[in-house]
């Protein structure tokens, strides 16, 4: 069906909302009391706006089409994707003599550049260059912020991590997704970043000028200092700015718990790990990760042969991305040392109520799993106790994996190698297991094959 319009309403058809996600196209209309937008594959997922709600209506280019963006009096945003440019007049008209608003035109830029500006508002973070807007991020979509030094690293959800409308309906994937973003912050925060006049036009150098006149600074955690002069990087001023907005910094929930100084094996590194209600941050020298508590879907506690280190795998779906690097298991390695912990009682209720204990008693990797354990409502998966070896009853098998040294654990549901790569391999995807000798019938070692759906380790 086309689109169609009437005196009280208008009506626009395979028009996308594209924010918040998920990326969906259905029928957009607009009634004298408010709008709404209704899913073409799935008629229960639909919304209305009372006109009241809205604060100010946008129109700018996106793509080969138009975009109508919605700012609501919550602070948050909607914006469909689709509508024609001959659309422009006809809706202005309509919110003009409906809504007695305007329809704003935003501008967009056009020039190519990768040097402006970065606003943050409390639903998008936005890029332009001389007063231009060149794209807009909804922070929804942000899954982890990482500032160091001149650098601040963003990780956007993949099309993968959005649940479709419809339970089991795939939609089609698109090509090309921004997944990762670095951004180069230089300098202290406050101070005035100079940029040669000669390579701006008017317009940037009025803006920059506005800037300089204005001397806007907004404070932000301390993270990062420069010991020289105790000041904090404009980068990790920034950082932390966009933690608050996308709810990833130290104001997303009270602090339940943290653990200092944690190896970790995959990413390689120490961390202090910090416990919130929801997920948890991994905070070491150079990188700051949160990992999501819904994006956790298994728990796997390991002791070495040796029974005096203890291995937690964790694993992760989607995966924990660095630059161009998947991590679908994070590999803790825990000491055999006593922990103790008090959590507050008023803290469990109001946050996490019937999940946590008020106080434990233990060994580290004990204490750590069982915290966990409790938050992700993941049972804690242990090496199967009828498989032990003769030889020291031991639940893992000292191996190697191509030139790796590795320790497989045989489970009650699946078997799992450790430490690099860590592979889960369960049961039921088994497809056969060959055992051979190696250098003959006197040698006493020997070499397993698993095929998994016709990939062979």
């Amino acid at each position: 069906m086309g689109d169609s319009s009437s005196a009280t309403s208008r009506t626009y058809d395979s028009i996308w909302l594209a924010n918040p996600v998920p990326l969906s196209v259905g029928r957009f209309k607009l009634i004298d009391r408010g709008l709404g937008w209704q899913d073409r594959l799935d008629s229960s997922n639909k919304f209305t706006i009372n006109i009241l709600d809205v604060k100010t209506m946008t129109w700018s280019r996106c793509a080969k089409d138009y975009s109508l963006k919605l700012s609501l009096t919550d602070g948050s945003t909607k914006r469909f994707d689709g509508f024609h440019a001959d659309n422009f007049k006809d809706l202005s008209t309509f919110v003009s003599q409906n809504y007695n608003m305007k329809l704003n035109i935003k501008e967009m830029s056009v020039r190519g550049w990768n040097w402006g500006a970065m606003d943050i508002t409390p639903s998008n973070l936005s890029f332009s260059i001389g007063g231009k807007s060149v794209f807009e991020i909804p922070v929804e979509e942000i899954t982890s912020i990482n500032g160091q030094n001149k650098d601040v690293n963003i990780d956007i959800k993949e099309r993968s991590q959005i649940t479709p409308s419809i339970p089991g309906q795939k939609r089609k994937p698109r090509d090309d997704v921004l997944v990762q973003m670095q951004l180069f912050v230089p300098g202290m925060e406050g101070d005035d970043v100079e940029i040669d006049d000669e390579d701006l036009d008017e317009e940037s150098k009025n803006v920059k000028n506005e800037k300089k006149e204005q001397g806007e600074k907004e404070d932000g955690e301390i993270e990062d200092i420069d010991n020289e002069e105790g000041k904090v990087t404009a980068a990790a001023s920034f950082a932390s700015r966009l933690k608050r907005a996308a709810n990833l910094g130290t104001n997303a929930g009270e602090e339940l718990s943290k653990f200092q100084k944690i190896m970790c094996l995959t990413p390689r590194g120490r961390f202090d790990l910090i416990i919130y209600p929801t997920h948890m941050r991994m905070v070491g020298t150079s990188h700051d990760i949160t990992i999501q508590f819904k994006n956790i879907k298994s728990l796997f506690l390991l002791p070495r042969p040796d029974l005096i280190y203890h291995t937690l795998v964790v694993s992760l779906q989607p995966p924990l991305r660095q630059g161009n690097t998947k991590y679908p298991f994070l590999v803790f390695h825990f000491e055999e040392a006593e922990h103790s912990l008090t959590i507050e009682e008023k803290l469990i209720n109001e946050k996490c109520p019937g999940k946590l204990q008020v106080a434990y008693d233990g060994l580290l990797h004990e204490v750590f799993s069982d915290v966990l354990s409790g938050l992700t409502e993941k049972e804690i998966l242990l090496p199967s106790e009828k498989y032990r070896s003769d030889h020291e009853k031991n639940t893992g098998i000292k191996c190697s994996y191509k030139a790796a040294e590795a320790f497989l654990y045989p489970l009650d549901s699946g078997f799992i190698s450790i430490p690099k790569p860590t592979m889960f391999f369960k049961h039921n995807e088994i497809n056969k297991v060959t055992f051979s000798r190696i250098g003959g019938q006197t040698t006493r070692t020997m070499e397993i094959k698993i095929d998994v759906s016709g990939i062979e380790y």
